[in-house]
């Protein structure tokens, strides 16, 4: 749980049990990746890696605060009882107390009855201890903002850097993991920028309308119609304040399906 970059050793651990599968000692058994004291070397660059630890340690409490003060997720829940209800039927203690034979009216009330219990924290100790219901443990973890960071040679694919959560104990399911489906939101936007540079005589200093743009089939983008910033402006300025309306108008230039065309060329898995 603890040390060094765990989410990329938890990456590591597969892959060595992979590439050690057909290797034998020399007393003709397999190797264990943890008694048999191999050495391990890897791309990993030690002090991109503690900036990036950093840099989520950093802002990540800020923006959770940011999160937390907005007044519409005091009642949030009430409009997602049936996503509660699987995450409590989910939960170890939900399935120990099923295991033990416990009934379910019984396990219901357990879940409102406060019991001491740690929790995830941004300090030192990424916990600190607390008493409350665990129905509202649930509620507290999954409003705790997420973040991954992942650093790589370009060229060669070596990783420098690679953060998957804000915390490896509390937190196992690694955001930075080639497995994990994400909405891809605006990391798309910089190869938008791309080919229309490239296929359509775009540069850094094009004027573009900062506008929402109507796409015929599919509607307004984006769907509210509100931009932020002037009503025009430079290619380099939209992308540097990822200007959603301004992107809008680079897709309309460069069409939806050309952009899907050129993300398959690019190698773009999903």
């Amino acid at each position: 749980n603890n040390g060094y970059a765990p989410f990329f050793r938890e990456v590591l651990k597969g892959e060595i049990a992979d590439a050690l599968k057909d290797v034998k000692k020399p007393d003709g058994g397999s190797y264990n990746i943890y008694d048999d004291g191999l050495r391990i070397y890897t791309t990993i660059n030690p002090k991109m890696q503690e900036y990036a630890e950093e840099a989520v340690a950093q802002w990540m409490p800020v923006m959770q605060k940011i999160m937390n003060s907005q007044s519409y997720l005091k009642n949030a829940w009430k409009d997602h009882q049936a996503e509660l209800e699987r995450y409590m039927k989910q939960s170890d203690r939900w399935q120990n107390m099923k295991d033990d034979g416990i009934s379910e009216q019984e396990i219901r009330k357990s879940f409102n009855e406060k019991v001491p219990m740690k929790v995830f924290a941004w300090n030192p100790n990424r916990e600190k201890d607390t008493v409350m219901t665990p129905l509202d443990s649930i509620k507290y973890s999954r409003q705790m903002m997420q973040a991954s960071f992942m650093c790589m040679d370009p060229i060669t694919g070596e990783v420098r850097a690679w953060v998957g959560g804000i915390g490896f104990k509390t937190y196992k399911y690694d955001h930075a993991n080639l497995k994990t489906k994400r909405q891809v939101g605006s990391a798309i936007k910089p190869l938008l920028y791309c080919q229309a540079m490239e296929e359509r005589g775009f540069t850094p200093e094009t004027i573009c309308d900062n506008e929402a743009q109507y796409f015929p089939g599919n509607g307004w983008v984006p769907a509210g119609r509100r931009c932020i910033g002037a009503p025009q402006v430079t290619m380099a300025g939209a992308l540097a304040h990822s200007l959603n309306c301004a992107s809008a108008y680079i897709m309309k230039n460069v069409g939806p399906a050309q952009f899907a065309d050129f993300l398959s060329r690019l190698n773009i898995p999903t």
